[in-house]
């Protein structure tokens, strides 16, 4: 008896007799074997495809063998796996990143949440330089540099324009007798190159005081006002 080359069906030959249960046999590996395959509504029982990874992401297409097709999965499926491992790490350095960024903004006077939006840590970061900025402008008003030339500059606009009430950088004081007329003393200062004055105007029964300086670039107006025809005045000055 012959047998078929695939799965042996028997096949009877020419002379031999017929046997129902040769019949039966073929009829029972047939019915396993399309048991095993895919139906309309792609169910298969007992199936199993042996393949190989493919070599490079290609687009399924009509007509892959399930050999070809299973290949090209597997490679996706690794290529997805492998991407959704790199995104996850990425998620926790953005997520690591924001918190150590939080707490910068956060360290600088600016309360900022971990997870806040990138949108709410840039204005915060704004608001940072603001409020440094204002902390600077307000640590310089308040400072004396007497080296810096802009400081001396302005004081020195300050007292053409206004005299009194500036910041006193180095003061003193003199008492002087004044007598009746005009007059001027003059009297020694470290930092007046020339010395400084005194002056004395008659005029309607008192005397005008002030300080004058021999130096325009050392000293300033420091005390003014009216006193009487004689006596001892004490007379205040302020260099810059």
């Amino acid at each position: 008896m012959l047998l078929t080359g695939n799965y042996g069906l028997r096949k009877p030959e020419l002379g031999e007799p017929v046997d129902v249960r040769d019949f039966n046999y073929n009829a029972d590996i047939i019915d396993a074997e399309l048991k095993r395959r895919p139906t309309a509504d792609g169910g298969a029982s007992g199936l199993t495809v042996e393949f190989e990874e493919a070599k490079q992401l290609t687009e399924l297409t009509s007509g892959d063998s399930l050999r070809g097709l299973f290949g090209k999965l597997k490679l996706a499926v690794r290529k997805l796996l492998e991407l959704m491992r790199e995104m996850e790490n990425v998620k926790k350095s953005v997520s690591d990143g924001k918190t150590l960024v939080a707490g910068a903004i956060t360290g600088q006077g600016v309360k900022t949440a971990a997870d806040a939006a990138f949108s709410v840590m840039a204005d915060n970061i704004t608001a940072v330089g603001n409020k440094k900025y204002g902390e600077g402008v307000a640590a310089a008003d308040g400072r004396e540099n007497p080296s810096s030339a802009n400081y001396m500059a302005g004081y020195h606009a300050g007292v053409i324009a206004g005299g009194a009430g500036k910041t006193k950088i180095y003061t003193g004081s003199e008492t002087v007798y004044i007598q009746g007329g005009a007059h001027e003393y003059q009297f020694a200062h470290p930092y007046a190159t020339n010395g400084i004055g005194i002056v004395c105007w008659d005029a309607n029964s008192d005397y005008n005081v002030w300080v004058k300086s021999n130096d325009a670039t050392t000293a300033c107006l420091g005390t003014l006002g009216a006193y009487g025809h004689s006596g001892t005045v004490r007379v205040d000055w302020v260099v810059w």
